[in-house]
């Protein structure tokens, strides 16, 4: 591969002369292009995701000193990929009035502050900018280019009327949520459904005309290689070397990336754990499938929405949202330590998960920063906030089973921390950040 790239490069040179002699063929040229783009950018796709559950944890069972708490237990299977992090803030410049739960997360995702008037009939505020994962999806290298730029799923998202704010992650600009897909059907369908093969079992649409397409510039080559001095022929030769390897992915790695099969019919979230589970663990496949066909590499995904009201056993007595306020300590802990055992099956299910375009595991190129929109409940805290990150050494994250101190850092410096992992710098956020976090990421 590496006299392919050469030869491109190479190329770059007289690629106006080489449009010349290609008969103005704009596919031809186009795929030229192409390949010479993808010479110079490095090689290694990455991900990132953001998982999100809500009304936060429970200070004394989250972490004991450096030591896990029964909450964080459930992750024992996967803690050699992961960094909990400890003295890290969400703490906005501006106190508004108003919700402290969509204050939380509107500072975490967007890195500014809420602002306008109070929304009517509740205390809600809108972001005033974009979603710091919008952001990276659409400039970060090794996050963009995909055809799906990001994805926001989750698992239950109703809400009172009017606080919209809280259930969503992902924000297009001020005011312009991107609410997640909580139906994993229509997720299903969304992604995949040109992917399928046919009743007759032939490749879909989508991978017939990609061939068609790599059948007429072969035929272009041909044709032009009658044209060119017998000294540029072995540049040809390597854009026909090129064109095999691309007709190898269509015939390798498209059919290993096949798309989940989904249970008929799921349950109502709203007051069954095991309907919860159930569609979390249908999204988690929906995403591996997502990343191992390279269909984008950026998503958020919501438990349920902020401030959450849902019933969920073993404590249905109350739901969550008013326990968080009563301060009962044993059943929210049960809740959070739920909410730790459902997300380590996406860890798991990544770590475990082949990477058809790089190599290993998906978890060796993936992020998962798993956060919450306040520390406690019952005082609605942005300080010292329960966040994990997981990971492998493509995404930097090459300390990892350890509980990471942030120095009282904020939210944002962890962003600004990320980026460059991702082939890009944050410098210009606008709530409280010093930079990097040092020795979070090996960059």
């Amino acid at each position: 591969m590496t006299v392919i790239l050469d030869a491109l490069r190479s190329f770059r040179r007289d690629r106006r002369w080489f449009l010349k002699v290609a008969g103005g063929s704009s596919v031809l040229a186009y795929w030229l292009a192409e390949s010479i783009g993808r010479a110079e950018i490095p090689a290694g796709p990455k991900r990132l995701v953001v998982v999100s559950r809500p009304n936060g944890s429970i200070d004394e069972n989250w972490l004991v000193g450096d030591t896990r708490g029964t909450i964080l237990q459930p992750f024992d299977g996967v803690w050699d990929r992961a960094v909990a992090l400890r003295n890290v803030n969400v703490e906005a410049t501006v106190q508004t009035d108003g919700d402290p739960h969509g204050l939380g997360s509107i500072t975490l995702m967007t890195g500014a502050p809420r602002g306008g008037a109070m929304l009517p009939g509740n205390d809600s505020y809108w972001n005033t900018q974009e979603s710091l994962d919008q952001r990276l999806s659409r400039d970060a290298p090794a996050l963009s280019g995909r055809p799906i730029g990001s994805l926001q799923l989750g698992g239950w998202n109703a809400g009172p009327a009017g606080d919209e704010p809280s259930r969503a992650l992902s924000f297009l600009g001020a005011a312009s949520p991107l609410y997640p897909e909580t139906n994993p059907t229509a997720a299903f369908d969304r992604l995949f459904a040109d992917l399928d093969p046919d009743a007759n079992g032939q490749p879909s649409a989508r991978v017939r005309g990609r061939r068609s397409v790599l059948d007429f510039v072969r035929g272009d080559l041909t044709r032009v290689r009658a044209q060119v001095p017998a000294e540029r022929r072995p540049d040809l030769d390597a854009h026909e070397d090129a064109i095999r390897e691309l007709e190898m992915q269509l015939d390798g790695v498209l059919p290993s990336c096949s798309p989940p099969t989904l249970p008929d019919g799921f349950g109502d979230a709203a007051g069954s754990a095991d309907a919860l589970a159930a569609i979390g663990e249908a999204i988690f496949a929906i995403i591996v499938a997502a990343f191992r066909c390279d269909l984008t590499r950026t998503v958020t995904f919501m438990w349920a929405g902020n401030a959450a009201d849902n019933h969920l056993s073993p404590v249905n007595g109350s739901n969550h949202h008013d326990l968080s306020h009563q301060n009962d300590r044993a059943g929210l802990t049960t809740i959070d330590r739920w909410y730790s055992e459902q997300t380590a099956k996406l860890i798991a299910a990544l770590r475990d998960a082949d990477d058809p375009v790089v190599g290993g595991a998906l978890l060796d190129n993936t992020l998962v920063w798993y956060v919450s929109e306040i520390a406690q409940g019952v005082d609605h805290r942005h300080t010292n906030m329960p966040f994990v990150l997981f990971g492998g050494d493509g995404v930097g994250l090459t300390n990892r089973g350890i509980v990471f101190d942030g120095g009282g850092r904020n939210s944002n410096d962890v962003w600004r921390s990320i980026a460059p992992v991702m082939g890009i710098a944050l410098d210009d956020l606008v709530e409280p950040s010093t930079g990097p976090i040092p020795g979070l990421f090996d960059t």
